[in-house]
């Protein structure tokens, strides 16, 4: 999702540094298939939102970052430096599903809701690069983890949150998962 954006790129070149007899698959795969997979062992560990089942998964955090607002270069506000969430009430916004990613949703609209405001929620989508290509049409704003400035869309704005909340990414992996690059990969992670 936006562990491209974020985690991903550094832990590719420092364990592909540190072993390089070892292939490394890096897989996009939609958050809410990635517990399945790493409990049956298609892949050995996973970099995701928090609100995995506990059963069978090991998880650590590896990353919190803030909020942010994105907005369209032609958005009024995007001028602002920095937003307060109840200056968005009232705008249409584009979110992750719940089942892709619940724990982002879920800080995103209890902060919306700290606000004064529930979000008016137009695009539902999977992906944080979706929410942003919709944000660049002008069709709603968005709150996306920082790390998504590294997307670098020309017609879209990150703005700071006043009083963002921080979200989470970890990483996830089973424990009876016997691969010895795991284990080094989690030694270096």
């Amino acid at each position: 999702m936006c562990a491209a954006y974020s985690v991903v790129p550094g832990y590719a070149r420092v364990f592909g540094a540190a072993f390089p007899e070892v292939a490394l698959n890096l897989r996009e795969v939609v958050s809410n298939d990635l517990a399945a997979q790493v409990l049956t062992g298609q892949i050995d560990a996973a970099i995701m939102f928090p609100g995995v089942p506990d059963k069978g998964i090991a998880t650590r955090t590896i990353l919190r970052e803030p909020l942010c607002v994105a907005l369209s270069r032609s958005h009024p506000r995007a001028r602002t430096r920095r937003l307060k969430i109840a200056q968005l009430a009232g705008e249409p916004f584009v979110l992750a599903s719940a089942e892709v990613a619940p724990s982002l949703r879920a800080t995103i609209l209890e902060h919306c809701r700290s606000g004064g405001f529930d979000p008016d929620i137009r695009f539902e989508v999977q992906l944080q690069q979706t929410v942003l290509s919709l944000v660049d049409e002008g069709v709603g704003v968005a709150l996306v983890p920082a790390s998504m400035r590294k997307a670098q869309l020309a017609g879209v704005v990150l703005r700071p949150l006043v009083d963002a909340p921080l979200i989470e990414q970890v990483l996830a992996w089973s424990p009876a998962n016997r691969n010895p690059c795991l284990a080094r990969f989690l030694e270096m992670a």
